[in-house]
């Protein structure tokens, strides 16, 4: 069974070279972390039907509890990022 994901770190790295020199490092992060995450969507969604297993078999609190570090991480770099580019992003 494949399964697909969408990573978007490919194309946050492409930008590094259009953006500000001072969200380099910002922006790098930000690609980690969805190439981290990435890969765990359908995981944490489906589990592993092939192998019996639950997303409750796979993970346990303390995963879930890094991904949500992980996930605030982002949005508050991706906040960071957007004002220092002069678009305004409202919460919703």
């Amino acid at each position: 069974m494949t399964i697909l994901s969408h990573d978007p770190s490919g194309e946050l790295e492409e930008l590094i070279d259009r953006m500000p020199r001072e969200l380099t490092s910002l922006i790098l992060e930000l690609a980690n972390i969805a190439k981290a995450l990435a890969p765990e969507h359908a995981r944490s969604t489906y589990g592993e039907p092939s192998a019996g297993l639950t997303p409750w078999d796979i993970y346990g609190r303390d995963d879930a509890e890094r991904a949500l570090a992980m996930a605030r991480r982002a949005v508050d770099m991706m906040n960071t990022i957007l004002k220092s580019l002069g678009i305004n992003v409202t919460d919703p």
